[in-house]
């Protein structure tokens, strides 16, 4: 993505969610535990969310977020022979909704 005058876009917010409450919370102290850090002068900071959530149905609107990194999801859900297939189609097309168009 680029920025209006060609300048690369920001990242200003990062959120990270997970179908399991003990994962955001080892997350969320992990992040409260780690050593303050601070980019480039001048730079802004990234604020960072926690949020427990299926990837099935996401609770964010339509065209939300304009990057999305999807790690494992996949994998894990592939293992179920049963459902699995139809676990992944449904987060692939959750994904779809919320990127924003274009």
């Amino acid at each position: 993505d680029r920025a209006p005058g060609g300048g690369a876009a920001a990242v200003t917010d990062v959120v990270c969610c997970d179908y399991s409450p003990a994962a955001i919370d080892a997350l969320v102290a992990a992040q409260r535990d780690a050593p303050a850090r601070s980019g480039p002068a001048g730079t802004i900071g990234v604020r960072v969310v926690y949020s427990v959530a299926d990837a099935r149905k996401m609770p964010y609107p339509d065209g939300t977020y304009g990057l999305l990194l999807e790690k494992g999801t996949l994998d894990a859900l592939l293992s179920d022979k049963v459902r699995g297939r139809e676990n992944c189609v449904a987060v692939v097309t959750e994904c779809a909704r919320v990127m924003e168009a274009g």
